[in-house]
């Protein structure tokens, strides 16, 4: 009765580690054989393949990246590192490779990776705005290629040594010191030597000038003349006033010339 149980009991256990060794590859937490080695995450190791595609000589340049049987661990590919303990791909070393081409937004799929060398291959377009989602990468070198355009936005990037982006000649923004066209500070100095926001207050200031002085010269020369045509007696003593202060002009000027010729006579 006790062998009788026992050996149910195995079949059990045993019908039961077989159910959970198949389930491992569906629920996606390995992928492939491996010799014994670690197995690379299913996600990562799809995410590698589009970044193949991604190269022109993509084919020829990582023929180890494959989908055979036999090269389904994504850790046993040339140049691809993964963390012993949780299969992650950390290290992507494909420096001087030889590949040419965009690189593939597919990059930023590879959450858990720590060191990225893209340099000394045929790359040119612009830096996927993906690469900045890779919050544990801590080594980044795309020198020595043809990218362009502005780098990506992310601390881990704009921390990163600026020598890992040098030979990029239409690269620019943070961490290099070229700025993008557009980055110029809003106080920067003008071509003549003023500021931006400089010239925009002086022009407001003349624009006032030139309304008041308009407001101005209406107001007083209507004020005056207005008064003059609607009141007659201020008519009338503006007349006489002006009329006096002619006379008064009239025989002080005649008062000083006889003055002074009597001056010079004598």
């Amino acid at each position: 009765m006790i062998k009788v149980m026992g050996g149910s009991s195995l079949k059990l256990l045993y019908a039961f580690l077989t159910l959970f060794l198949h389930l491992i590859p569906a629920l996606g937490f390995t992928s492939g054989v491996g010799n014994g080695s670690v197995l690379c995450i299913e996600k990562e190791r799809q995410a590698l393949l589009e970044f193949k595609k991604g190269f022109v000589n993509g084919n020829d340049n990582l023929s180890s990246w494959g989908s055979t049987e036999d090269e389904k661990n994504c850790c046993d590919w040339d140049e691809v590192y993964c963390d012993s303990q949780t299969g992650h791909v950390i290290e992507l070393n494909l420096g001087s490779y030889g590949l040419r081409g965009l690189i593939p937004k597919e990059i930023g799929h590879l959450k858990q990776i720590e060191s990225l060398d893209l340099s000394r291959n045929q790359l040119f377009g612009s830096i996927p705005a993906s690469i900045a989602d890779l919050n544990f990468l801590s080594f980044l070198n795309l020198s020595y290629n043809k990218l362009s355009g502005r780098i990506p936005t992310g601390t881990q990037i704009q921390i990163a040594n600026p020598a890992g982006f040098i030979g990029n000649l239409a690269l620019c923004g943070p961490p290099l010191t070229p700025k993008c066209p557009g980055d110029v500070k809003p106080n920067a100095e003008s071509p003549k030597g003023g500021s931006k926001s400089n010239q925009e207050d002086e022009d407001e200031f003349l624009k006032c000038l030139y309304i008041g002085m308009g407001l101005g010269f209406m107001v007083g020369f209507w004020g005056v003349c207005g008064s003059l045509m609607l009141n007659r007696s201020w008519r009338h003593l503006y007349f006489r006033t002006t009329s006096n202060l002619n006379d008064w002009l009239y025989v002080a000027m005649i008062v000083n010339i006889a003055r002074l010729q009597r001056m010079f006579q004598g």
